[in-house]
């Protein structure tokens, strides 16, 4: 396995290093040395004494000290800013989303927007090569960049190239194959320059889509696989800001390749994306979830009366309406178990699709219905999932069948991403 580190995560160590307490410690001291002036002088002056005391000296050198500390600071978060926008975004976007086509490329005719990157920059239109060239900072990640960009062959990517890229740009884990990351971006950025979800959802459906999967691109540093080689269901944890699933068996999944990547990409999403829309932290505990904040019940509400109006137009049959979902789009049992899971919560388990939770999983109420956070979350994880990949007979499904909690989805994605709860 590669090991690869983001250069956010490089210039953490290096801000951490700049701001490891030195100054702290002495503007401390010399607050202690200015306090027994103080003293000094109060006694001075309460015994009439005609000396006198002063900690002028003492007030400039603290104020000096501060002034320093404050300017290491913003220097450094500056520094973070700019790798952050400046290289590492759009490397991972412009490069990695579409890796293989670039390589035919000329990286000097790349051109990034870098208007709204770090504050030194405020032009935009510049080459790879320009940034790298033109940062302010000499540093080994400069060179690095600099050195394989420069290299970059015509047909395949140079060792330096390679290794820049694991040691700078990703943000994946050991545990995380290059390979299956690099074939997720492809999918990411093929799919972000589709339009099914607006013919069949509108212009408001293709702007949110955008806005999930440069959430992803934007965030990935912040969450990861927690083990790839964890054999049993896989799951989100919120407390890790991560994921246990079996990675290698993913580019096989029988209902889309890496499907259940994107599907706990959607619980992620759920978690977090109105925090980091309202520039909170994500490592904080918590435990708020789009599907079941101020939307959950309308949300809910829709699903249940969507999967009721299936069954009614089959006559009442739960096995008719699930076979109604099938023959629509004339697939095989797996392309629609994300809409089976559904149904056979709401169905309350009396016919099953090819992959699902398990009746216990939704914790039916004395109504019979399923647990409202339980629905909601998995709803929303397979909606995120289908919005992402775009798939045509998912997207043919949700028009047809499922309409209503779809757009009640769209709606909650729409005010998650402008920071609302």
């Amino acid at each position: 396995m590669r090991s690869i580190e983001s250069s956010y995560d490089s210039w953490n160590e290096l801000y951490n290093h700049w701001n490891d307490n030195r100054y702290s410690r002495a503007i401390s001291s010399l607050k202690r040395i200015r306090i027994a002036a103080e003293s000094a002088r109060k006694v001075a002056y309460q015994t009439g004494d005609i000396g006198t005391v002063t900690n002028d000296l003492t007030d400039r050198d603290i104020n000096k000290l501060e002034d320093i500390q404050e300017a290491l600071a913003d220097y450094a978060n500056k520094i973070h800013e700019e790798i952050a926008e400046v290289i590492d975004k759009p490397f991972w976007q412009q490069i990695q989303g579409y890796i293989s086509s670039l390589y035919k490329l000329n990286p000097s005719d790349i051109e990034v927007d870098t208007s709204k990157g770090a504050p030194f920059y405020n032009y935009k239109g510049d080459s790879l090569l320009d940034i790298v060239a033109s940062l302010e900072l000499d540093s080994e990640l400069a060179n690095d960049y600099e050195s394989a960009l420069g290299d970059l062959d015509v047909d395949v990517p140079s060792d330096n190239l390679l290794d820049s890229m694991d040691r700078h740009i990703s943000s994946w884990r050991d545990e995380v194959t290059f390979d299956d990351m690099r074939e997720i971006d492809r999918i990411l950025w093929d799919n972000k320059n589709k339009n099914e979800i607006g013919k069949y959802f509108g212009k408001e459906a293709r702007e949110v889509t955008d806005k999930i999967i440069d959430l992803y691109y934007e965030n990935s540093v912040y969450w990861y696989l927690v083990d790839g080689n964890y054999s049993l269901t896989s799951n989100y944890n919120m407390n890790f800001n991560g994921v246990y699933m079996n990675m290698p068996t993913e580019k096989d999944n029988l209902r889309n390749p890496y499907t259940t990547w994107f599907h706990e990409y959607g619980h992620w999403t759920d978690n977090n994306a109105v925090d980091i829309a309202k520039g909170e932290s994500i490592f904080k505990d918590s435990d708020y979830y789009i599907s079941t904040g101020p939307y959950a019940k309308e949300f809910y509400d829709a699903l249940i009366s969507d999967c009721e109006a299936i069954k009614t137009a089959n006559n009442g049959d739960s096995s008719k309406a699930m076979k109604a979902i099938k023959t629509t789009v004339n697939v095989n049992e797996p392309k629609i178990a994300e809409f089976t899971d559904i149904m056979g919560a709401v169905y309350k388990y009396n016919v099953k699709g090819y992959y699902g939770h398990y009746d216990e999983y939704w914790k039916y109420g004395s109504d019979g219905k399923p647990d409202q956070r339980r629905l909601n979350k998995e709803a929303f994880a397979h909606y995120t999932e289908i919005t992402i990949m775009q798939d045509p007979n998912d997207l043919k499904i949700l028009e047809k069948y499922f309409p209503n909690s779809y757009k009640s989805y769209l709606k909650m994605m729409k005010g998650a991403m402008e920071g609302n709860k």
